[in-house]
């Protein structure tokens, strides 16, 4: 896992040949905000899924990708994302390929990140994560890019 701000986002393109043009469309986003719903932008190797939605006080559960890395940038509003290491995670629900998920109880092993505007945290396939949490309990309206990068 990675956490950072977009703007030192340049020293993690040599990573994956797909970043840099991913941060690209993350940049290009803080200023055009682009619909939502699916963008492609090198056919299933990458693509982002704009997102516009309410923070939850809901009880849910962390996910796992096995084909894609998650890249999560908040564009506006803040949230907590859990997240923890899958060999530390009680697996709830088989990995299913068509949904590329499995998923993970949230106990005590889970860490919290707030997230915030700029912010962004690349998960990889070992990386369990639950985002769109209310932080402190409070929803409130986020508008977020999930970056997907094929392995």
């Amino acid at each position: 896992m990675i956490f950072d701000t977009i703007k030192n986002c340049e020293q993690y393109f040599k990573l994956h040949p797909n970043y840099e043009k991913a941060f690209a469309f993350l940049k290009d986003a803080m200023n055009n905000f682009p619909e939502t719903g699916k963008h492609e932008i090198d056919g299933d190797a990458l693509f982002a899924s704009v997102q516009a939605y309410n923070t939850s006080t809901e009880d849910g559960k962390m996910e796992a990708h096995e084909q894609y890395v998650d890249i999560q940038f908040i564009v506006s509003g803040k949230e907590t994302m859990y997240v923890n290491d899958i060999t530390k995670s009680e697996q709830t629900d088989a990995y299913r390929e068509d949904w590329d998920a499995a998923f993970y109880k949230v106990d005590e092993h889970a860490s919290a990140l707030t997230l915030t505007p700029g912010c962004f945290v690349v998960l990889l396939p070992n990386d369990a994560h639950r985002p769109c949490v209310a932080f402190e309990g409070k929803s409130e309206p986020v508008r977020k890019i999930v970056m997907k990068v094929k392995l």
